[in-house]
């Protein structure tokens, strides 16, 4: 049965050719459409509940809203932990799950959560928005948008208005976080002396306004000597709704106060490329391919830029240059292995047929790998190309075992190639089969570990399991059918050339041979030696663990040079915005003058509901 199956399989050549064509063109397929991240997906699934109290203070939301919440969520199934921050008006509770647990049911049983405890909660908080946190958080690309004579309101509501809804329509893209402040809403600004003049007070304003509507939902902004600032989230056609409003059945709304839509100040700000400018965070789809995603948003804008020619767009962040510099320099990393190796087999057979069903090899069990991981759906980051990496040695262990057992037999049968490539294929198979599936064995275990060892180093596995098989597949159909074409071909400059190499290594690998074999018989002749050879790997053992392994040091991920700097300016809570604009636009000029910069995205303070950008609670 044994020889039956070689020798039917190789009988069929064409069927192999076939087989391995199919999956060349698939590697090269799956070349263009595997998905490229940088690392793989590893974040714990996290949920983020949003909840927003017009005119609470933060130690007022902390106690009434914060703490229950937290209560509540600690006694969901498979939690890690849960933490919140607030700051006046916002408070953000955190629920982090472990991996076990899906995000989508993560976000259902938060849901239901809030909704058992709703009644507990203040009556005039807005309803809570509760937002999945992944990898897909992050933005993958930020675009700064500013203008030399449109007014960065105007420009901010444009970007709501328009360019969000266009940019949620590219593949891909699943939302688009506006940032930067320059906010209009309904503004309010109530004059005191007027409200003194008709005998009513600011409750009885604000009574008024959220008996008669709640989309006049009110938060207290200032309280200064004279007036009171309110604001609402309404549109501009609320404006002329809210003048009418009666106070009293003589005194509307309009008499006490000035009401307008329109921005009063802001509570963040944002600067791209040095400019102070709208920011565009654009979020992924969690299945969306980054670069994929991040080439068509580039595409669209280069559509928007060429119809409001008045505004400035520019690309402030993106994830896309560390992700192809990173896939770039894993491939030459990959040549440059590939090239080594080969010097190396080289060296060892010293056979240039050899080495050239080698090279045949290499580019078919790669392409067959790619085409595997495109199948199964395993992603190229820095771990899988790493695996890519790691299985050259693989995929040269089976091809050369099989050559050689091959190349043996063909010089002490003589001339009957064929015959050669059947007893050496025949002979050699089971046992690469034992090797190959004793260290797939030795690995799938990996895949089981739990916690974030099996979440980083699944990709990895996976890839270098495909990579036994696809070796193993390879070494005994496309070898023997190369080796029955390549090495009859006995060219006598080829054979002195070989003949020639033969003796340089043959001689090494003599001084070699005898050098360990005397170190061997030397062992064997005295216990005193081996001994000495023991207490040498002892001494070295321990020497490698008491001030080796300490002095190098321990992490869970390596340091990674990125190309970028990010800088966290912490500033006191209670300064202005105005003050914070002058840090970061001092830090900016720092930056700009100590070298040529790419990009430079700076964001100040947060905004509510968005988490993508921006500091504070988000």
């Amino acid at each position: 049965m044994n020889s039956s199956f070689i020798e039917r399989l190789l009988q069929r050549p064409y069927f192999i050719y076939s087989f391995l064509a199919l999956f060349i063109f698939l590697g090269i397929a799956g070349y263009q459409k595997v998905d490229r991240k940088l690392f793989p997906e590893s974040n714990y699934p996290e949920i983020a509940v949003v909840i927003i109290q017009p005119g609470g203070s933060a130690k007022t939301l902390a106690a009434n809203v914060a703490v229950p919440m937290e209560e509540e969520l600690y006694s969901l199934d498979k939690i890690r932990r849960v933490f919140s921050t607030t700051i006046d008006e916002v408070s953000v509770i955190r629920a982090e799950f472990e991996y076990s647990k899906d995000l989508d049911m993560a976000a259902s049983d938060v849901t239901n959560s809030i909704n058992k405890i709703r009644s507990a909660l203040p009556p005039d908080i807005k309803e809570p928005q509760v937002h999945k946190i992944s990898a897909a958080t992050a933005p993958i690309v930020i675009i700064g948008i500013s203008s030399d004579s449109i007014p960065l309101p105007d420009i901010r509501q444009f970007a709501e208005n328009e360019l969000r809804r266009e940019l949620l329509k590219t593949p891909g893209v699943a939302n688009v976080d506006i940032f930067g402040s320059y906010k209009k809403e309904v503004q309010i600004i109530i004059d005191k002396a007027q409200l003194d003049q008709y005998g009513l007070g600011l409750t009885a304003v604000l009574a008024t306004l959220q008996s008669n509507n709640k989309d006049y939902a009110i938060g207290f902004i200032s309280n200064a000597k004279s007036r009171y600032l309110l604001k609402s989230p309404g549109k501009e056609d609320t404006v002329p709704g809210l003048r009418a409003l009666r106070l009293t059945p003589d005194v509307r709304l309009g008499d006490v106060s000035d009401i307008y839509f329109g921005h009063y100040e802001n509570s963040s700000g944002y600067y791209g490329n040095g400019r102070e400018s709208i920011a565009l965070s654009i979020q992924r789809g969690l299945n969306a391919d980054v670069i994929n995603t991040i080439d068509r948003v580039e595409e669209k804008l280069k559509n928007i830029k060429k119809q409001y020619p008045n505004l400035r767009f520019e690309i402030t962040d993106t994830q896309k240059d560390i992700i192809v510099q990173s896939t770039e320099n894993m491939f030459e990393a990959l040549r440059d292995a590939i090239i080594m190796s080969t010097i190396v087999v080289f060296f060892f057979l010293a056979s240039f047929r050899q080495v050239l069903v080698v090279l045949a090899t290499i580019p078919v069990v790669y392409a067959t790998i790619i085409a595997l991981m495109w199948i199964v759906g395993i992603e190229f980051n820095v771990v899988t190309l790493t695996g890519i990496i790691l299985a050259l040695g693989l995929l040269l262990d089976d091809t050369v075992v099989v050559m050689e057992n091959i190349e043996r037999h063909y010089k002490k049968g003589g001339s009957d190639i064929r015959k050669s490539v059947l007893s050496g294929t025949k002979e050699i198979m089971f046992a690469d089969l034992s090797g190959t599936i004793t260290t797939m064995i030795a690995l799938t275990p990996i895949l089981f570990v739990g916690g974030y060892p099996q979440t980083i180093f699944r990709p990895l596995v996976g890839t270098l399991l495909l990579a036994l098989a696809a070796s193993y597949v390879i070494s005994i159909t496309a070898v023997p059918l190369l080796s029955l074409k390549i090495l009859t071909m006995e060219q006598p400059w080829v054979l002195r050339l070989e003949n020639f190499f033969h003796h340089i290594t043959d001689f090494v690998n003599d001084q070699i041979r005898t050098f360990f074999s005397a170190a061997v018989s030397l062992a064997l002749r005295s216990k005193i030696v081996a001994l000495a050879y023991f207490i040498c790997l002892a001494l070295l053992f321990v020497v490698s663990v008491r001030s080796v392994m300490p002095t190098v040091g321990q992490e869970l991920m390596p340091p990674m040079d990125t190309g970028g700097v990010k800088v966290n300016i912490v500033t006191d809570p209670n300064l202005p915005i105005e003050t914070s604009q002058r840090i970061v636009e001092e830090v900016n000029t720092i930056l700009t003058e100590n070298g040529p910069l790419l990009r430079l995205s700076s964001a100040i303070g947060s905004e509510p509901g968005v988490l993508s950008i921006g500091s504070g609670p988000n």
